[in-house]
């Protein structure tokens, strides 16, 4: 099959903005969710400072001045009269303040802890809470999805920096370790922040921008293709169906130059050729009738030459009959 130039360009034209166009989409949809992902750690982190500042608070002075001023601290603080709640229960109480709200989930995991029920329960805590431990990281984060929910699970250790809460781990029978000190890594307070309202807040923005993007690129493939039907096509064309004049005996023809640049410098060109060939069948016509002349010129001086020669012939058959008669007469005279 045959593809003429038009659609030739058309068809790269077209290639050329399907890149730019995918590869302009493809951009800002990992720019729009990785700013996202950065606001939704941002979040988490802020969130989560404040909240390991506000435990921190509450462990090294309300927990102290209760104790001092004879209260108890216990996570059935509910049950009884002059409690407060445990730090990891007010952690707790927090998380369902804020998870009613806004759906923000916290914990407190450790790998030694004293409810069975505040180890690890997945890889992430894990791995987080062992590199804490080994003081590899101060932060550790993830984006998963939990409960059906896109989240990011984001994670801090939880740093013992009051001797009350010190000595309430080393005292308690169920802690698994009991030499803690001031500065030890206890375990790690992670929160988890659902994203998905950003994450469909991004998708609008995404296909807004995207929208917008192809309508600015199919605005510009217009503009430059009538640009470049008017710069090339179009007087490639007029060359082309000046050469199918030449091509087919017609030279009445001309190239049409538009412009200053390799197709006019083309066009001047063929001109040139159609220019060359008008002078090229002059000189052959008249050449042809010059021959004409002497053709017509050598036929009369061969008429002349033809005549001449029947009038010799004429006389030399003459001659020869009077030779014929003038024998006879020798022979007469002879006898």
């Amino acid at each position: 099959m045959r593809f003429g130039i038009r659609v030739k360009l058309l068809i790269f034209a077209a290639l050329a903005w399907t890149v730019i166009f995918g590869a302009y989409s493809v951009y800002i949809y990992k720019e729009r969710t990785e700013q996202t992902r950065r606001m939704a750690l941002t979040t988490a982190s802020l969130l989560s400072r404040k909240i390991a500042a506000e435990r921190q608070f509450y462990a090294s002075t309300i927990v102290k001045r209760a104790l001092d001023a004879g209260m108890e601290v216990t996570n059935s603080y509910h049950e009884r009269e002059n409690a407060i709640p445990l730090p990891a229960t007010f952690t707790k109480e927090i998380s369902g303040l804020l998870g009613a709200e806004n759906g923000i989930n916290i914990k407190i995991n450790s790998l030694n802890p004293i409810n069975p029920a505040n180890g690890p329960v997945d890889d992430f805590q894990k791995n987080a809470l062992e590199r804490f431990s080994m003081g590899s990281e101060a932060s550790h984060y993830s984006f998963s999805t939990v409960d059906g929910r896109q989240v990011v699970r984001y994670m801090i250790p939880d740093i013992a920096t009051s001797q009350v809460c010190v000595d309430c781990h080393n005292a308690n029978p169920s802690s698994p370790k009991k030499d803690y000190r001031i500065g030890d890594v206890m375990g790690g307070l992670e929160i988890v922040v659902p994203i998905e309202s950003e994450m469909a807040a991004a998708m609008k923005d995404i296909w807004r921008s995207i929208i917008f993007g192809f309508a600015v690129i199919l605005s510009m493939g217009i503009a430059g293709l009538a640009y470049i039907r008017k710069v090339v096509t179009s007087p490639i064309m007029d060359l082309a169906d000046t050469a199918k004049g030449l091509a087919s005996g017609d030279l009445t023809g001309s190239a049409p130059v538009r412009s200053d640049d390799e197709i006019g410098d083309l066009g001047a060109q063929i001109n040139h050729v159609i220019n060359n060939l008008h002078r090229m069948i002059e000189d052959i016509r008249s050449t042809s009738d010059h021959a004409v002349t002497i053709s017509r010129q050598v036929s009369d001086m061969s008429r002349h030459v033809l005549d001449g020669s029947n009038s010799q012939g004429a006389a030399i058959d003459r001659i020869g009959l009077n030779m014929e008669g003038i024998n006879s007469s020798i022979a007469d005279i002879a006898r």
